[in-house]
């Protein structure tokens, strides 16, 4: 019989021992913890190998608990609810049941990208209230979080070493030519481009210094 001081029991395979029980089968409970079934037997298989017991009896109608696996459903739940309770006292701390987040952007991202952001964000977090300052350049943007009546921005990439920065999205161009347009060969250079005059909106436009540099 195994014996060990050391416990390496995971909050992950207690997680998936009370999702099987309240899901009915392996493939639901991994269905709802956005795992794979195999990730599911192997949490299980885990924790039966630590605990040296046999927690489901395997059979054609799913999955059933043994006695033990009675005995210790309890404790994973409470366990459960302890790891939660953490996670919400530490969101507490950190601002993410209360205050305001500003944000800046540039117009087309705040039209385009923002809207679908910050409805999932607002439904996991309906406390934190939301404001969004639109600009037509990144710096612009860039200055209001210098000056720290912004949060976050959102810009075009790349920017200095002081940022720290994420990317969300890499956005295509498109080339529309006149229809006696002829080149040689499949791909398009710049070169090839240049004999052509280049129509962009006003130097206001976000992409225009980036298009102008090629």
């Amino acid at each position: 019989m195994k014996s060990s001081s050391k416990n390496n029991i995971k909050l992950s395979q207690l997680r998936a021992l009370v999702a099987v029980v309240d899901y009915g089968n392996f493939s639901e409970a991994a269905l709802q913890l956005n795992l794979t079934q195999a990730a599911i037997s192997q949490a299980i298989a885990a924790l039966e190998k630590e605990l040296d017991v046999i927690l489901f009896r395997r059979g054609r109608h799913g999955a059933n608990l043994t006695p033990i696996g009675h005995s210790l459903l309890k404790h994973a739940r409470q366990m459960e609810t302890l790891a939660n309770t953490i996670v919400e006292e530490a969101n507490i701390a950190k601002g993410l049941e209360g205050g305001k987040l500003r944000l800046a952007s540039l117009r087309s991202i705040a039209t385009h990208l923002l809207p679908t952001a910050i409805s999932r964000f607002s439904h996991c977090f309906p406390n934190i209230s939301i404001s969004i300052v639109q600009y037509f350049h990144d710096a612009d943007v860039l200055r209001s979080i210098r000056e720290g009546s912004a949060d976050i921005g959102f810009v075009e990439l790349p920017l200095s070493n002081d940022f720290e920065t994420y990317t969300m999205m890499e956005d295509k161009y498109v080339v529309l030519l006149p229809p006696s347009a002829t080149f040689e060969g499949r791909h398009l250079s710049w070169k090839q481009l240049s004999r052509y005059p280049l129509i962009l909106p006003s130097t206001s436009y976000s992409g225009y210094a980036s298009l102008r540099k090629h």
